[in-house]
């Protein structure tokens, strides 16, 4: 009993590690491009990076799913073994006529066990993705305690600024301002009632330098990038055994806050910016106590250099239209569900030798009736496609008789004949295996 389970376990998992495998394919080949694309773009097209790296978390979701469910893999296609031939199915019935009946109740050869590789793999994704939704939780714990701590914003000069940038920014209106004695860095964060969270030190900024914080912040939140970040985080928590995700987020990270530095400075002055950053990242040097994680969203004094450049360069932000990005996903989408290789499933990609049927065929009971089941398909398949000939040829015979065709037909009938002893030997061993559904 405790065999059969692990053997409808095997089955079940199957198309769970069938989808984990395409995925890893799908995500390295999409992740790999999309890093190689933004590092020789660098400070150019920013929208065109940010479109990419934000569409690259979810793209081989979506096609390793269509994949497996729906399209299949074109190179599971052109590089699938062999089927078993007419005389491979003459052998396999001469096999089972010379084998006793008896036989078949018990097995005579030694049989390996497969090794589980879809109980493995699920295991090993399982555990890694606890892992790292431990990680991730740990984090939002981090956060809530220090965010727990904050306090309504009451200073009017900043009040009064956010609203002002909201407005310029075509926000609807202004989100909630509060303070944080613990935060190093403002962060903004909270997607059906956002929230800006600024530091203790925020007040002792000048008015050009407080205008260009909240204008970053304010960009992060009408660009949505709260909300788009903590995806990101939850795909690379329940998957942290891809490794290209962490670059991805990285650059993303950086494309985000180059963006959202050239939106501040549009709608402020690009040395507001420029000095902003510079003040913000004089509070980071002296900083003893850990620093809040707020997942990319804060300042990163080793990036300090370039955006001060990227912002006293800054021209007006332009992004990809929807229609841009959308044809950009479609065509994405399309080019790795139907050209990117998949994992075809353990019965999908088996090679029906004479070796495996015999495995099969003299299996234990508790496995005998899935591991016969592709070869029960295959004989049932071929013995159809005979019938049809055969029918086919009769009827060619009655219009115009031809000593050709007879010889043909023959053939014909013999193979019927070894199909249907091999197929009542499969049915009579199925027979007296124990069914999965008691």
């Amino acid at each position: 009993m405790i065999a059969l389970s692990l053997v409808a376990l095997e089955v079940w998992l199957e198309p769970v590690a069938t989808w984990l495998g395409t995925f890893a394919i799908h995500s390295t080949v999409a992740l790999a491009l999309t890093l190689t694309i933004t590092r020789v773009l660098g400070r150019r097209h920013l929208s065109l990076q940010d479109t990419l790296l934000r569409q690259v978390l979810w793209l081989p979701l979506v096609s390793a799913s269509l994949q497996v469910a729906f399209v299949g893999s074109l190179w599971t296609v052109l590089f699938a073994p062999p089927e078993l031939t007419a005389a491979d199915l003459a052998t396999l019935a001469r096999m089972v006529d010379e084998a006793p009946v008896a036989a078949a109740a018990a097995p005579v050869v030694e049989v390996a066990t497969p090794l589980p590789w879809a109980t493995i793999a699920v295991a090993v994704a399982l555990g890694a993705a606890l892992g790292g939704s431990f990680w991730l939780w740990r984090t939002w714990r981090r956060l809530g305690r220090i965010l727990a701590e904050r306090r309504p914003e009451t200073d009017p000069r900043v009040l009064s600024a956010a609203a002002r940038l909201a407005s310029s920014l075509g926000l609807r209106q202004s989100p909630h301002i509060s303070r944080a004695a613990q935060l190093s860095t403002p962060i903004a964060f909270g997607f059906v009632s956002p929230e800006i969270c600024l530091p203790e030190r925020a007040a002792r900024l000048d008015e050009a330098s407080l205008q260009a914080m909240l204008g970053h912040e304010l960009a992060h939140l009408r660009r949505r990038d709260p909300a788009w970040m903590w995806i990101a985080a939850v795909v690379h928590a329940v998957m942290p055994w891809q490794l290209l995700l962490l670059g991805v987020r990285r650059q993303w990270s950086r494309v985000v806050e180059l963006r959202c530095d050239a939106e501040a400075a549009h709608h402020t002055s690009p040395t507001a910016v420029a000095r902003c950053l510079i003040e913000v990242a004089e509070w980071l040097r002296p900083q003893r106590a850990p620093m809040a994680v707020s997942l990319g969203m804060a300042a990163r004094p080793s990036a300090l250099r370039e955006r001060v450049e990227a912002a006293l360069g800054a021209t007006e932000p332009r992004s990809l239209r929807r229609v841009g990005a959308g044809a950009l996903a479609a065509l994405s989408l399309a080019a790795l569900t139907t050209a990117a290789p998949g994992v075809p499933g353990v019965r999908a990609g088996r090679s029906h030798s004479a070796e495996d049927f015999a495995a099969a065929f003299f299996a234990p009971e508790p496995s005998v009736a899935l591991r016969l089941q592709p070869y029960v398909e295959l004989v049932e398949t071929e013995y159809a496609a005979v019938v049809r000939e055969a029918q086919q040829l009769e009827l060619l015979l009655q219009l115009r008789p031809d000593p050709t065709t007879t010889l043909l037909q023959e053939r014909l009938q013999r193979r019927l004949d070894v199909l249907a002893r091999l197929r009542a030997r499969l049915m009579a061993r199925l027979g007296r295996a124990p069914s999965l559904n008691r």
